[in-house]
């Protein structure tokens, strides 16, 4: 399946790119240059968009989040960045474990997923509470058949619930 790339200036995430667990967002995208798994740290709220997406946006240099608060102090600039509060580091290891190809990243680029990513962690952030959100880049069927890619997202649903459990208990007591 091949969905447009489309954002409007009111960002509603599409629920076609996104899985969500009890707690958590998971966010996918294409890298098709990639030959293995990338699990995304963070987010930049930077959108630089190369190319337009479907409705011809192309924001070029632009943070995806306003600077103001109400008492005009800046809260979140162009060069903020946001970080998923899940141990990616440790999901990655498990996930290699169990035989994937599969990497952590701290550079979601600065098109379609950085601009997801940056929207799902920023609005997390606002609500608080025990919610998560995190974007994997797969690679193209070519690099990595159809059946390893749906072995993959079932490990990766599974670590990321244990995850989020181990960061729960931890927070409660």
């Amino acid at each position: 399946l091949v969905f447009p790339l489309l954002l409007t200036t009111t960002f509603k995430p599409p629920n076609y790119f996104i899985l969500y667990t009890r707690n958590t967002q998971v966010h996918f995208g294409v890298d098709a240059c990639a030959n293995s798994f990338k699990i995304e740290k963070q987010a930049f709220n930077e959108a630089n968009f190369r190319l337009p997406d479907e409705d011809g946006y192309q924001p070029r240099n632009q943070p995806i989040v306003p600077s103001e608060e109400e008492d005009g102090t800046s809260a979140c600039t162009i060069e903020s960045c946001l970080h998923t509060k899940l141990g990616v580091e440790d999901v990655v290891e498990k996930l290699r474990e169990e035989g994937f190809n599969v990497q952590v990243s701290h550079d979601a680029g600065r098109y379609v997923c950085n601009y997801t990513y940056f929207c799902s962690l920023n609005s997390l952030q606002e609500v608080g509470r025990s919610l998560y959100s995190v974007f994997v880049h797969v690679p193209s069927f070519h690099a990595i058949d159809p059946a390893t890619q749906i072995r993959f997202v079932s490990a990766l649903i599974d670590r990321l619930a244990h995850e989020a459990r181990k960061i729960h208990a931890h927070a409660k007591g």
